[in-house]
């Protein structure tokens, strides 16, 4: 009797832990998916502020790249190869420049002015990445022309931000990369523990001058996953209480001390002793019947 229920005490705690297992893998796969889902939310959230952004942006008056004013640009390529000191390997860099700027109509131009252009500057860029010499840089030149006219400032962008997160908390910050690479497009990148994470987005408001701003975005746990925590808490629970219960189980020598063994003892003797009173009778019967 002993044995089976140290087999049973053992198979309904295997079998606990088992299932609380299988929970808590289910429950870690339904949080990394619920943070993957945030993360494009995020994404998503954060380029439409910046959409909203810039078309503010464009309906304030410019200083520079307006009419009258007339917009110009030009680019060029260069490529040259040359060997690599450590690797003693040819390689191919390009050299792309852009020349920007703007002049003044010539109709409206006073007799004060001496020069029509109003406004002129020169990009280099260099690097070894073939998409310098195919990629289009009509956005970028597009985002700078932007950037001349109506500078960006974070208190604008902050605002619109913080109507599209609605209560999420995040933090916002102008950077730009120590080295020499440039950022055409936004990254997303998790950061933080898993516990709670971070989404951290940089975008390039004016990839020419690689100026960049950065929005970290903090992720508060599901309410789901909180529930779905309790009912693993509560799995918990239920483990520590059979545990508890089925060590209570009283063994055989705490059975025979107990009042109910002492009971059973009696009872069994009662049975005893009317089976030795039916043994007995049947001996006399079989005697007389000699």
């Amino acid at each position: 009797m002993e044995k089976r229920i140290r087999i049973v005490w053992a198979l309904s705690l295997i079998s606990m832990l088992l299932l609380v297992a299988g929970q808590g893998y289910w429950l870690w796969n339904q949080y990394q998916y619920k943070n993957e889902e945030y993360e494009e939310e995020i994404h998503r959230l954060v380029m439409d502020a910046v959409a909203v952004n810039d078309s503010i942006r464009r309906e304030q008056p410019k200083k520079v790249f307006n009419k009258p004013n007339i917009s110009f640009f030009n680019t060029n390529v260069d490529m040259h190869t040359d060997r690599d000191s450590l690797t003693n390997k040819l390689k191919e860099r390009y050299t792309r420049t852009f020349v920007v700027g703007a002049m003044a109509d010539k109709s409206v131009l006073s007799t004060a002015m001496k020069d029509s252009i109003v406004y002129k500057d020169k990009i280099v860029i260099h690097g070894e990445d073939k998409l310098l010499f195919n990629m289009s840089f009509s956005e970028a030149i597009v985002a700078y022309q932007l950037q001349i006219d109506v500078p960006f400032t974070l208190q604008r962008f902050d605002s619109v931000l913080a109507t599209k997160l609605d209560g999420m908390s995040f933090t916002t910050g102008l950077v730009t990369p120590r080295d020499s690479l440039y950022q055409w497009v936004e990254t997303v990148e998790r950061l933080g523990s898993d516990l709670h994470p971070v989404i951290r987005l940089v975008y390039p408001y004016n990839p020419l001058k690689r100026e960049l701003v950065q929005v970290d975005v903090q992720v508060m746990p599901h309410t789901l996953l909180l529930r779905m925590g309790w009912q693993l808490l509560g799995s918990l629970v239920l483990i520590l209480l059979l545990a508890v219960c089925l060590s209570a189980v009283p063994d055989k020598d705490h059975f025979e001390a107990a009042p109910c063994g002492r009971v059973a003892e009696k009872l069994c003797q009662h049975h005893d002793t009317r089976v030795e009173t039916s043994r007995a009778g049947l001996e006399d019967v079989r005697l007389f019947s000699q």
